[in-house]
């Protein structure tokens, strides 16, 4: 479907009505039992070298024979970070993390915790210290002491859905330039903003734009 957006609040309108699709992925603090969940399976360079495709596959062949298709999508995502312990994937909105996965291993989390609610422990990280599995995938190490700027969508959404991007307020930025500033006002928020290449000299984006 083609949709020709006009304006930056036509764009906001189309966001608000998409995130409501996300809500899973972003409001796990307020789910219950009853909620419907999502297997969001890392589809990165790394994991896709480990098998997740085949992971997506197994896991919704489980769907079907477990007759769960109406209480669980698989979600195919960016790189989440942690790709030597791929294939990786989180159940939404539990916030549950499972790494190293096999074929099996994507029956046995559709059958137990999709089907009965209960959590696949062996597939969990194990804390480096004590060794106890965690589950919540803020809790672990790896990225508890992160803070994602320019990646803080990577894992959460499908790279390949417009509309998820859309979503997560992809695109107001450039809306905003096009509709609503000036080539100054554009130039020098790019100048504030103290973004620098990527080349390998750093040089001021602002300050090359200008």
């Amino acid at each position: 479907m083609t949709q020709k957006i006009k304006s930056l609040s036509e764009l906001k309108k189309l966001q608000e009505a998409e995130i409501l699709k996300l809500g899973l992925r972003f409001d796990h603090k307020t789910h219950n039992d009853d909620t419907a969940r999502q297997i969001l399976v890392c589809v990165g360079g790394g994991c896709l070298a480990s098998g997740a495709l085949e992971i997506c596959s197994a896991l919704r062949e489980a769907i079907e024979e477990n007759d769960l298709s109406r209480k669980v999508e698989v979600v195919e995502t960016g790189c989440m970070g942690p790709c030597a312990a791929g294939p990786v994937a989180k159940v939404m909105p539990d916030n549950v993390f499972y790494q190293g996965i096999t074929a099996e291993d994507a029956k046995t989390i559709v059958e137990q915790h999709i089907g009965k609610g209960e959590i696949v422990y062996p597939l969990l990280y194990k804390d480096a210290l004590t060794g106890k599995p965690v589950a919540d995938i803020d809790l672990i190490d790896y990225f508890k002491r992160q803070t994602k700027v320019a990646l803080r969508n990577c894992g959460n959404i499908n790279p390949l859905e417009i509309r998820e991007y859309i979503a997560v307020k992809g695109y107001q930025g450039l809306a905003k330039a096009l509709t609503e500033m000036t080539d100054e006002d554009v130039v020098d928020n790019v100048l504030k903003s103290g973004i620098r290449g990527r080349g390998g000299g750093g040089f001021s984006n602002g300050l090359k734009w200008e």
